[in-house]
């Protein structure tokens, strides 16, 4: 954890457009590489799902996560893998269903896979059943697979400390471990307070980590790991003359 506190720290020390642009310049570059084919394919999610999540694991393997509601009430997560080889999408694998979930269009479930069919999901819990998700807040939850989505681990809080956790994204570490970053709103009054950019090692039992104390409210984390295995963290911060 130390270690990658100080990578987190050194990149949002850096000037962030500077960033920003060496990234977009990373990925045009690779793309320039040779042109693409587009080609249209079917998903096996319903007509009426919503909330879809793409990754790539780091075997190669692509997953596609989404919501559907349910027919009795609440709604369920699905995800599934893209098969390279025949080009279609696998069979739908349900990753946890209830009712009382914060579902937007905004803040969404993530999906994140690693390699040999470990993934981790996370979805968002209204803190109080039918309450407005921005005065009550909702939490993150979370749930890890070992065996490609088969099977699934009893659903956990991300966060052990906080119980307002927004916009989360996940990456696959080491020994079965995964790095989370999350939008935290322990600090905050209703809708009064900033929103601080929090992060844990999920598999270890160290404390969460505050990596930013003042961070714009509604919008989106995002993860990059490179190949040596450096992780950057990529968000909007809110000056205290709320410049963002």
């Amino acid at each position: 954890m130390r270690q990658l506190v100080i990578v987190w720290r050194a990149f949002l020390t850096m000037s962030r457009v500077r960033s920003v642009l060496l990234l977009l310049t990373l990925v045009v570059a690779c793309h320039a590489q040779r042109a693409p084919t587009l080609q249209r394919v079917a998903n096996p999610a319903s007509p009426d799902a919503l909330a879809p999540s793409l990754t790539t694991g780091t075997d190669g393997v692509v997953w596609m996560s989404w919501i559907e509601p349910l027919a009795e009430g609440g709604h369920r997560l699905n995800c599934a893998a893209f098969d390279s080889a025949t080009q279609r999408w696998g069979d739908p694998r349900e990753i946890t269903r209830g009712a009382d979930w914060m579902i937007n269009w905004a803040d969404t479930p993530q999906i994140a896979a690693g390699s040999g069919g470990r993934l981790a999901a996370v979805w968002f819990q209204l803190n109080e059943p039918g309450s407005d998700p921005h005065a009550a807040g909702y939490a993150a939850w979370l749930r890890l697979s070992t065996d490609g989505g088969v099977t699934w681990s009893t659903p956990t809080r991300l966060s052990q400390e906080s119980a307002r956790n927004e916009f989360v994204s996940l990456v696959p570490l080491p020994n079965d471990r995964w790095l989370a970053v999350w939008l935290d709103g322990r600090h905050r009054s209703g809708h009064d307070g900033a929103m601080a950019l929090y992060g844990r090692v999920v598999g270890d039992a160290g404390p969460d980590e505050r990596l930013d104390p003042r961070v714009c409210d509604c919008c989106p984390t995002s993860i990059a790991q490179l190949p040596d295995g450096s992780v950057y963290v990529v968000y909007r911060v809110r000056g205290e003359d709320e410049v963002r």
